[in-house]
């Protein structure tokens, strides 16, 4: 029996480069907030790339365990949004979080605050 290669179907291959967000909220309307901007990358990007996220809430990275799963992500994201509501500084977790990781990132390339 014999087979030619334009009886089986072509294979797509995705082209297009996975863009990996890390969105850190402080609760559940900065969690929304953070989730509006990472749907506005998607809108804005999502022909380019394949869009992920992981979702972070401030209380869970006094978890130690957490904290690190957390800090993995951090350490594979292509962006990292922390959303809180200011007017105080990142509760000791969130700055453990966040020293966990940074050194292993090197210098930010950008920051929005």
């Amino acid at each position: 029996m014999r087979s030619s290669f334009r009886e089986h179907a072509p294979v797509e291959f995705d082209t297009h480069p996975l863009f990996n967000v890390v969105l850190v909220y402080e609760d559940f309307e900065t969690g929304k907030h953070a989730k509006r901007t990472f749907d506005f990358l998607v809108q804005n990007l999502g022909d380019e790339y394949r869009m992920t996220n992981q979702m972070w809430k401030f209380d869970v990275l006094s978890i130690p365990k957490l904290r690190e799963m957390a800090a993995r992500d951090a350490l594979s994201a292509d962006l990292i949004v922390v959303s809180s509501r200011g007017g105080a500084s990142l509760p000791r977790p969130v700055m453990n979080w966040i020293e966990s990781w940074q050194m292993q990132r090197g210098k930010a390339k950008g920051l929005v605050a």
